[in-house]
């Protein structure tokens, strides 16, 4: 029973300790990038059952096969492609390599690297509308990894053939149109 014991305990130790050495930031220059390629399905209606203006699907698909989905209600794409991104970021960073984001939207891109860049458009943001305080704090950490270099964002364009592109796109329209079921 002792040696079990003691094999037990070596064993956590061994557990704890390999994942320290995974979550524990390592310098830039030694990061491994990881690619993840996410996009947004969304389709407005009129449907008084959407109360906040569509029906939306989001998904993400990373260069080893890893995904996630998920639906919800809401106003407008970007709000989408914006949850995508925020999404790969909490499902896939990782301190020991360098996430790469890829989406088909400028805009959000865009929005993303302003806030990133500008600490005053940041501000103004966080105090212009109604936002949920987990969104600003995945927000904040978002954009000071990506001024860190840790985190890159890219466009790439929609529909062009790009397999993973193509994979997140068909992901986020079926999750979209059968919300909770298993993909």
């Amino acid at each position: 029973a002792e040696t079990m014991r003691y094999f037990q305990d070596r064993a956590e130790q061994l557990t704890e300790q390999m994942i320290a050495d995974t979550l524990a930031e390592v310098p830039e220059n030694q990061l491994v990038d990881y690619n993840v390629f996410t996009d947004c399905s969304f389709r407005a209606t009129h449907n008084k059952k959407y109360l906040r203006g569509g029906r939306m699907g989001i998904a993400g698909v990373s260069e080893d096969g890893f995904y996630f989905h998920t639906h919800y209600d809401a106003v407008n794409i970007m709000t989408g492609e914006l949850s995508a991104m925020l999404a790969a970021y909490t499902v896939f960073h990782s301190g020991s390599r360098r996430l790469i984001i890829h989406t088909d939207s400028l805009g959000a891109l865009t929005f993303v690297l302003r806030l990133a860049h500008s600490r005053w458009a940041f501000e103004a943001w966080v105090s212009e509308g109604i936002q949920d305080e987990r969104v600003v704090a995945q927000m904040c950490a978002l954009t000071e990894a990506i001024r860190e270099k840790r985190v890159l964002v890219k466009h790439v364009p929609g529909h062009t053939g790009h397999g993973l592109q193509e994979s997140s796109d068909s992901v986020s329209k079926m999750h979209r149109h059968f919300p909770g079921q298993i993909v």
